[in-house]
């Protein structure tokens, strides 16, 4: 709260915010932290990733894909980005892109690629991305839960504790 009433224009602050309340599963409180980062500007592309994977995570899966899209658009000319694409295709492009490799477990996670996610999950671990390390409470990973090697992950990271947060 300090760091929103110090700068609140601050991108990076509103986005950390609304990782805070998604992890608390404050979902609304979230999306309105994520909807008013977009509006400073629509091109910050964590904000709008984590809003794709909140609209994803809520049901709303036609907001989710046009959200993803939109994100694609962000990491590579739009020209490149199929207008039919589908989450695969963006899945698949994130990847190739060298995105985070939590964000891609995120995303493979969301389309049921549980082996692929692990696989990012890994990779994670290995270069330190503080995004796997959310793991533990992140909602957008739920798909992974019920496997043996979610807590496994977690107990390396010693949160075994951890692993269960309601659903």
């Amino acid at each position: 709260e300090k760091a929103l009433e110090l700068d609140p224009l601050s991108l990076p602050v509103q986005t950390q915010a609304a990782l805070v309340m998604v992890l608390a599963r404050r979902f609304g409180e979230a999306e309105q932290r994520l909807r008013y980062a977009l509006e400073l500007d629509p091109r910050f592309l964590p904000a709008a990733g984590m809003l794709a994977n909140l609209h994803h995570h809520l049901g709303r899966h036609a907001e989710a894909h046009a959200q993803w899209r939109q994100a694609s658009v962000l990491l590579l000319p739009e020209d490149e980005v199929a207008p039919d694409a589908g989450l695969e295709e963006l899945v698949a492009s994130a990847k190739e892109l060298g995105a985070p490799p939590g964000y891609v477990a995120i995303m493979c996670a969301v389309v049921g690629h549980v082996d692929e996610a692990f696989r990012f999950v890994e990779l994670g671990l290995e270069v330190r991305d503080v995004v796997v390390v959310t793991f533990a409470l992140q909602p957008f990973v739920d798909p992974l839960r019920e496997d043996p090697r979610f807590s496994e992950v977690l107990a390396r990271m010693g949160m075994e504790g951890v692993a269960g947060v309601a659903r």
